[in-house]
């Protein structure tokens, strides 16, 4: 199982794509002919929530670089004025980081704690791939002091080539210069539609069970609480609508800046009841239900 992957390897893969500058080379390198013999047949669904995490729906941790800084900074016992203190939380200054890292927050990270790491005990099992992702599930939705327990874990487990790269995904952010559609083509010849279909990598699974298996080809569905992608509207000329409209009355209204929701609405039967459940999602993916369901649920309930 691709979960067995340690994590360790999994950095250094990251190091040899970043230092690839062919895009056809990088996916090469990922999925090599070793990887397919190792892991071909089983679902790479949790090596792409590590190698795409801006693609993963599930997990939002609501942390960006100074957030994370400011952890690390009380994490290490740092003076924010210290040198080290002052990389972390002013990591974009030139006059501060004087390195190739300036602007880089992880590259600056690994070089603050390069020489902060212990290295494991020979007995000691390295994190794999399904370790970090159930400690980004743990990190993921909690308030600051149960994510700063996670961090404290990282910082006393991780070297710092791991907690770079840690850090990559979970600001989601990994800077390898491949883009996404260039991995899951690479996967199914299908996924990059299903994706911009669905916009939910986990909806990906059926075909990244096995690498590049064609025989299985995606067929566009539509159902109820399952997020879709509707399709953008044309631009076309005023003189063009009007003509379409082939001298019928018709209406117009102000576009306005926002996100364009879908309602989904399904009944259910049981025990003589009936009832409609209501969801939001917007184009990208987010559910709203909870924030405008309140407001508009019972005059949606109220439509025949």
């Amino acid at each position: 199982m691709v979960e067995a992957l340690s994590f360790p390897s999994f950095c250094s893969l990251m190091e040899a794509v970043v230092g690839t500058s062919k895009p056809e080379a990088k996916v090469k390198l990922i999925f090599s002919d070793s990887f397919r013999k190792s892991f071909g047949h089983a679902s790479l669904y949790p090596l792409l929530r590590l190698l795409c995490p801006h693609l993963d729906r599930e997990r939002t941790y609501k942390l960006k670089e100074k957030k994370i800084a400011m952890m690390y900074v009380d994490l290490l016992g740092l003076s924010p004025t210290s040198s080290d203190g002052k990389k972390l939380l002013h990591w974009t200054d030139p006059t501060i980081v004087t390195s190739r890292a300036v602007g880089d927050f992880a590259m600056v990270l690994q070089e603050v704690m390069q020489f902060r790491t212990v290295k494991p005990r020979a007995d000691e099992a390295p994190l794999t791939v399904k370790d970090v992702n159930a400690m980004l599930d743990t990190l993921s939705g909690q308030d600051k002091d149960a994510q700063k327990t996670v961090f404290l874990h990282i910082v006393t487990h991780c070297s710092a080539d791991e907690q770079k790269w840690l850090v990559r995904i979970i600001i989601k952010d990994m800077k390898i210069g491949l883009r996404h559609e260039r991995v899951l083509q690479f996967i199914h010849p299908d996924a990059v539609e299903m994706f911009n279909h669905t916009n939910d990598l986990q909806k990906e699974r059926p075909f990244i069970l096995e690498l590049t298996n064609s025989m299985v080809r995606y067929v566009p569905q539509i159902q109820p609480f399952q997020v879709f992608t509707p399709m953008l509207a044309k631009r076309v000329t005023f003189g063009d609508c009007t003509k379409a409209m082939n001298g019928n009355d018709f209406y117009m209204e102000p576009k306005l800046d926002g996100e364009r929701i879908t309602c989904h609405l399904q009944q259910s039967s049981s025990s003589n009841t009936t009832q409609r459940h209501m969801q939001l999602f917007s184009r990208n993916g987010v559910n709203y239900s909870d924030k405008y369901g309140p407001c508009i649920e019972a005059y949606v309930q109220a439509q025949s």
